[in-house]
């Protein structure tokens, strides 16, 4: 049961709205939410067990420790560490290394650290749970060669066999939502931050929905079309998607010289009924700047 989701990162929402309009690398951590996406659809298949995903704790004096996804079913807590690592690795002077050389810290000590904290919070609530904590390798080209013998470092097959040992009943169902109640209150929400582009360095034009390909759109009075895709909308559809991403890719409000700066193909009327259906207006006169609604 999924007591606690994560919302879609903002880097996530805009990275898809800089696509196309500017080359960038995609980060570890549009990665890493990629292998989580994964593993959440895996667990929520267990309708015995309490899901939460993202919990950040700050247990008294023990600093802050962040966990991918907290699983209650029965009288065990379990923690699971998402990794979407790639490809053929080594254990190498105990780090992980890549085909490509490339060395990524050995997650165990980070592991252990969590576990240590996420065992003393529990403590707090009800000393009766015990807690498991486990590193998982979600995807489906890794391969690590001689890996360490550590039981609580999991690869695709031995996820699947831990997650079917939660799919039988629970008798303690009710102060399992309990604890899930507790640590929602425990969590801290953290501000991300990332990286973004000068809105300058950034392509104009109409982004097309379904393609994403920019100014390949021949529109007409009610309806545009996409000339790569030979796909086929309503204008105002394909204005809000755009305005959207312009208010994203800007992180602020959005004006009409924005939008006539960057989509000077489409008609100040136009853009005029859609901001009156799906933006809030904020200011008067020609000092009118505009946010979604929500």
């Amino acid at each position: 049961m999924a007591y606690k989701t994560r919302p879609r990162p903002q880097e996530i929402i805009y990275s898809e709205a800089l696509e196309n309009r500017f080359s960038f690398e995609i980060s570890n951590s549009i990665i890493g939410y990629d292998g989580e996406t994964l593993f959440a659809e895996w667990l929520y298949n267990l309708p015995n067990a309490c899901v939460l995903w993202d919990i950040h704790l700050s247990p008294k004096y023990k600093g802050e420790v962040q966990y991918d996804f907290i699983v209650i079913h029965e009288l065990t807590v379990y923690h699971f560490d998402v990794k979407n690592y790639k490809g053929q690795y080594h254990y190498v002077n105990e780090n992980l290394q890549n085909s490509y050389r490339r060395i990524i810290k050995n997650p165990e000590p980070q592991l252990q650290r969590a576990h240590e904290y996420l065992s003393h919070v529990i403590n707090q609530f009800d000393s009766i749970y015990s807690v498991e904590s486990y590193i998982c390798f979600v995807n489906e080209t890794f391969y690590m060669e001689a890996p360490p013998k550590y039981p609580h470092w999991l690869m695709r097959p031995q996820i699947f066999h831990k997650l079917d040992e939660l799919k039988v009943g629970n008798s303690n169902s009710a102060n399992n939502r309990l604890l899930a109640d507790y640590l929602i209150r425990q969590h801290i929400e953290k501000e991300e931050i990332f990286k973004r582009v000068p809105i300058e360095h950034i392509r104009k034009g109409l982004k097309y929905p379904s393609c994403m390909k920019i100014n390949a759109v021949k529109t007409e009075i009610i309806k545009f079309k996409c000339v790569l895709c030979n796909t086929t909308g309503k204008n105002a559809d394909l204005i809000h998607f755009n305005l959207e991403e312009l208010y994203v890719l800007k992180n602020a409000t959005i004006d009409m010289r924005d939008i006539q700066l960057f989509f000077p193909e489409i008609h100040r009327s136009s853009v005029q009924r859609v901001l009156a259906k799906y933006f809030i207006r904020l200011g008067a006169s020609k000092k009118s700047s505009y946010v979604p609604k929500v």
